[in-house]
This record gives C-alpha cells, sequence and structure tokens, in this order.
C-alpha cells in the first residue's frame, strides 16, 4: 500500500522514484508494480531520456482510474488538491454509473431504483444538515 501512496494521481511516477522513497528491494517494487498493472489499477510505459550524454530507458506508471480511486483512499486527504480529487471523483462516479446501467440491462432492472436510493440520500442529508443541496 505504501507503494500506491507514493504515486502522483495526475501524472508519471518513474519507477526509480519509487525504489529511492521506499524500504523495500528492487525486486519487490517492481513485482508489485507489475501485479498493479496487471490487475488495471496501474499503466505502464517507457521512455528515453538523455543524461550525461547517454540515452537511457525509464520505466514509469501512472494510475488508472480505478488506481485513482485506490490512492484515493488511501491518501491522507490533506495531501490531495482538492480540485483533483472532485475531478477523481466525478470521472469514477460516471464509470461507476455506466456499469450500473449495464448491469440493469443485463439482468432487467429498473434504474428508478438507484435513483430513490441516491434521492433517499440527499433528502435525508439535507434533514441532517438542514441546509439546501449545492450543486458542484
Amino acid at each position: 500500500m505504501s507503494i500506491l501512496t507514493r504515486l502522483k494521481l495526475d501524472g508519471r511516477t518513474y519507477q526509480r522514484e519509487l525504489i529511492r522513497q521506499t524500504s523495500y528491494s528492487n525486486k519487490s517494487i517492481i513485482q508489485y508494480l507489475k501485479k498493479m498493472a496487471i490487475a488495471g489499477i496501474l499503466e505502464e510505459g517507457t521512455e528515453s531520456i538523455v543524461t550525461r550524454n547517454k540515452h537511457i530507458w525509464v520505466k514509469w506508471y501512472m494510475p488508472t482510474q480505478l488506481g485513482k480511486w485506490f490512492i484515493l483512499f488511501l491518501k491522507n486527504p490533506d495531501e490531495i488538491p482538492s480540485d483533483l480529487a472532485r475531478k477523481t471523483i466525478q470521472e469514477l462516479f460516471e464509470l461507476y454509473s455506466s456499469s450500473i446501467v449495464e448491469v440493469c440491462e443485463k439482468y432487467g432492472l429498473s434504474l428508478d431504483f438507484f435513483h430513490e436510493i441516491l434521492d433517499g440520500h440527499l433528502k435525508q442529508k439535507r434533514k441532517t444538515n438542514n441546509k439546501p443541496f449545492r450543486n458542484a
């Protein structure tokens, strides 16, 4: 989990950065990163950079939408910029919503059921806070 929390939410994190930031062996870190890429949590790639007049290939990782979701839950909320958290939550809700629609179509469920659940939670929240809902 400590590897995931060290990944940038928005952009590439280089393998060598992760190796420097943790106490795990290179081999362990590489194995964990590969497993997370296979699981669809991370996207991986390589790029060529020039250092001391030499071209070298460096490995990078970037969280997928699913990976961002995991990272948001694992990181301290104070470490996450609110605009990035908001954007990620909206993207994930879109993804989740499309999955709900597919499940409803596949199993003949009514989307109204899910609308009622959301509306019920919203009404309860309004009662609790005694404030009108504000659409962000």
